[in-house]
């Protein structure tokens, strides 16, 4: 009787845990992209928890409004822009060409093993 009555609160857990633990992270503004060139007019979207999506054309660390005065987005939850040098990604070190060169072995591989079964039934 008790494990009757229990079953439909233990199904709601899940809800009313994601309910209690997302509502914070929904509470922020979000900007894409999270990393602009310095120097260059970059696209951006803003999106707010209401729902609404802005678009604005801005260089990282001097976005204006239309009048001219500086946006100033500051206090927790603020939305930021990482401004760099360079976009290029982190390089192409050892590790990484090693594993390229292990998943082309494993690729040949696969497709000797294929060649070999030939016209067999693969079981």
């Amino acid at each position: 009787m008790v494990a009757v009555l229990l079953r439909p609160l233990v199904a709601l857990l899940p809800v009313a845990l994601a309910l209690i633990l997302c509502d914070s992270a929904a509470a922020h503004a979000t900007l894409s992209p999270p990393e602009a060139k310095v120097g260059t007019s970059q696209l951006f979207t803003l999106g707010v928890p209401t729902d609404a999506v802005f678009q604005f054309l801005a260089e990282p660390g001097d976005a204006r409004y239309s009048d001219g005065s500086v946006v100033d987005w500051s206090g927790p939850g603020a939305p930021a822009v990482e401004a760099r040098d360079s976009l290029r990604g982190g390089g192409g070190g050892a590790l990484t060409i090693v594993a390229l060169a292990l998943g082309a072995l494993g690729l040949l591989a696969g497709l000797a093993d294929l060649a070999r079964a030939g016209g067999r039934e693969l079981v």
